[in-house]
């Protein structure tokens, strides 16, 4: 009876122990969920106050967004082949301000000739002729006299000529007119070595004005050159301490349409990308966002 009694308390107490066990062994798990759980938690944390830091460390700027050079302007003095200067400097025709040059035409017998002709330099290292489909040239001019047609002529380095690109007549004395011309043929008029783009404004060619009573005195206020490009030039800058990736390029217009271009740009710290692009530029006002990968956005506007 004694060995049974002593075999009973022998057995709760084996499972007194299991249940003892068995408590310490979910005690134990638990303690490690929940420390998994607060690892994560602080990781996650952490990861989310680094991403936060490195957001705000990260800068870029968005230093050009354009589809065209600027315009190129005369750097020296006008040559005149025929006619005389009246007044003014070459400087006075570098900005659309109203101040000009003024020319006036020479006369010969019954023929009236005024020809002008100065070279203009496109910037190669910061557009290359690749990149180039048209060049630009506008003259803003005023006359006193309507009788003539005027003309734009650009130098065929090709053909060791000059080469017409199209005539503008003034409708009334006295009115600025500008006449604005573009070329495509980029490897004839642009000099591939330094970007020179030489450019004549003549009158008509051996016309006999015998209805004429005085030279006419032609007045250049603008006269420039600039490439149109075959897309679009984007220049970024990180202004950061940190290597930018840069993933996506909004180009908004001004009927307000989003056009998104993913891009894959990474750029280390103080460094100048230059992106050329097949992107077609909208016409009117834009907005040009670019994206980064931590989820900064860099914007400039236009017209």
């Amino acid at each position: 009876m004694e060995s049974t009694s002593l075999w009973a308390k022998m057995r709760v107490r084996i499972k007194q122990d299991r249940c003892a066990v068995s408590n310490v062994i979910v005690v134990m798990l638990s303690l490690v969920l929940v420390v998994v759980i607060v690892a994560n938690v602080v990781l996650w944390s952490y990861q989310m106050n680094q991403l936060d830091l490195e957001r705000e460390q990260e800068s870029v700027n968005i230093l050009l967004a354009t589809r065209s050079s600027p315009w190129y302007t005369a750097q020296q003095e006008f040559t005149i082949v025929q006619g005389a200067c009246q007044g003014g400097y070459f400087v006075y025709t570098q900005i659309d301000d109203g101040a000009a040059e003024q020319f006036i035409e020479e006369k010969s017998s019954n023929i009236y000739r005024l020809e002008i002709n100065n070279s203009f330099t496109i910037n190669l290292s910061s557009f290359p002729l690749t990149y180039v489909g048209s060049i630009q040239i506008l003259l803003k001019y005023q006359v006193d006299s309507t009788e003539d047609y005027w003309h734009l002529n650009a130098w065929n380095w090709t053909l060791v000529d000059w080469s017409d690109l199209g005539c503008s007549k003034p409708t009334s004395a006295g009115t600025w007119v500008y006449f604005n011309v573009t070329a495509n043929d980029i490897a004839d008029l642009v000099n591939a070595t330094d970007g020179r783009v030489r450019v004549k404004v003549v009158d008509d060619v051996n016309v006999t004005d015998t209805n004429k009573q005085q030279q006419t005195s032609l007045y250049t206020d603008f006269l420039a050159v600039r490439a149109l490009l075959k897309g679009s030039c984007f220049k970024f800058k990180n202004c950061g301490s940190l290597t930018v990736h840069l993933v996506a390029l909004w180009v908004i217009d001004s009927d307000d349409n989003h056009s998104r271009y993913e891009i894959n740009l990474f750029m280390s710290p103080g460094e100048i990308v230059t992106y050329w692009t097949g992107i077609t530029w909208p016409s009117g006002s834009y907005v040009v966002k670019v994206v980064t990968e931590r989820g900064n956005i860099a914007t400039v506007s236009g017209e």
